[in-house]
């Protein structure tokens, strides 16, 4: 396809004609990565460019004067995007108008595929003629698709852990998500919990000493901060919290959140002061028959 003199219709060529001379349309179809087509005032189209024909697989000549709807939006599940389509062409009114929207496309081969399409008015090629942008963004959408069940496996994964009570919290501290571990744990269900402040999990008095604001100050500072102590559960009960608070950061360094994992050690903490209490005794004890030892070889110095 000659770009450089196109054959554009006569009526498209004399509007053409009149329109600014810094970026000419000529070079614009040609240039453009993404699929641009003029659409005249009867709806059909009037231009095509090369980046058009890669992403449609139709040549210039062929499209050229055929209805612009039959190569947007052709799929009958789609008939109410596809009638918005032809309306905002033939009124120069609609949703459709001067914003980015997703649909349907059919490409030469028969498949369908989508794309994001930006329809404007084109004053100077007639009172309701048009200029179309269209990207082929299959492949983003597949990678949205991905990483959306991806993430869906994440988090059936994390809200069905009951050992861990897991959170996921905004750059202020505010509790994003939820798991089983959280109500084993903490007492607390996913209405109850979720965009409050994870403050909450602290006792009043590590509240009022800023513990809480503290922990997100070091994971910022740090990357992240563990912490150990009493935390309390919704109906006021205490447990042994070891905790871990992590930043997450986008790959521009740029702080969106904190992730929360708390465990209950209140058995440990038991254990371990059991253990000591005993260690303690068993000390006193050594001590006290140590004594008891060394009185009792004193007095046998002292025999005759």
């Amino acid at each position: 396809m000659n770009l450089t003199a196109p054959a554009y219709p006569p009526a498209l060529a004399a509007a053409l004609a009149q329109r600014p001379s810094e970026v000419p349309f000529d070079t614009l179809l040609e240039t453009s990565p993404d699929a641009l087509i003029a659409i005249g005032p009867d709806g059909t189209i009037a231009e095509w460019n090369e980046a058009a024909e890669g992403i449609f697989g139709y040549t210039r000549a062929f499209v050229l004067g055929q209805p612009a709807t039959k190569f947007l939006a052709p799929s009958p599940e789609r008939e109410p995007i596809h009638k918005e389509l032809a309306r905002s062409l033939k009124s120069g009114r609609g949703r459709l108008i001067g914003r980015r929207t997703e649909m349907t496309a059919l490409r030469a081969s028969g498949g369908e595929f989508t794309v994001e399409l930006t329809l404007a008015r084109a004053a100077e090629l007639g009172p309701m003629a048009f200029t179309v942008h269209v990207r082929d963004v299959t492949e983003r959408k597949l990678e949205e698709t991905i990483l959306r069940k991806s993430e869906e496996r994440f988090r059936l994964l994390i809200e069905g852990v009951e050992e861990y009570a897991i959170h996921l919290l905004d750059p202020r501290g505010r509790v994003l998500t939820w798991n089983a571990g959280v109500e084993r744990i903490d007492g607390y269900r996913a209405r109850d919990i979720i965009g409050r402040r994870f403050s909450r999990l602290y006792t009043p008095e590590d509240v009022a000493r800023g513990k809480p604001e503290q922990a997100l100050m070091l994971a910022g500072a740090n990357g992240h901060c563990s912490q150990e102590g009493w935390g309390q559960r919704k109906d006021g009960t205490r447990y042994w919290a070891s905790v871990v608070l992590t930043a997450l950061r986008s790959k521009g360094g740029e702080l969106f959140g904190f992730s929360r994992i708390g465990c209950d050690h209140t058995k440990r903490r038991e254990a371990e002061i059991e253990a000591a209490r005993l260690t303690k005794e068993l000390k006193a004890h050594l001590q006290k028959r140590t004594a008891e030892l060394q009185a009792a070889r004193q007095r046998l110095r002292k025999l005759p």
